[in-house]
């Protein structure tokens, strides 16, 4: 979700601590998580090749 990324990188940008242990850096890190979830597993794949005879 591009939303939840946009919010992550802008408490990124804002100066927001990676490695802190501050509320910002969990929303940081439940945003990105929550962005993979709702993408699901097949995200970022590349459609499969149909071979037909």
């Amino acid at each position: 979700m591009p939303f939840l990324r946009d919010l992550a990188s802008a408490l990124e940008s804002a100066g927001v601590n990676a490695s802190g242990s501050s509320s910002a850096r969990h929303l940081m890190d439940d945003a990105r998580k929550a962005a993979r979830d709702l993408e699901g597993p097949d995200s970022g794949r590349r459609p499969g090749r149909v071979v037909g005879f």
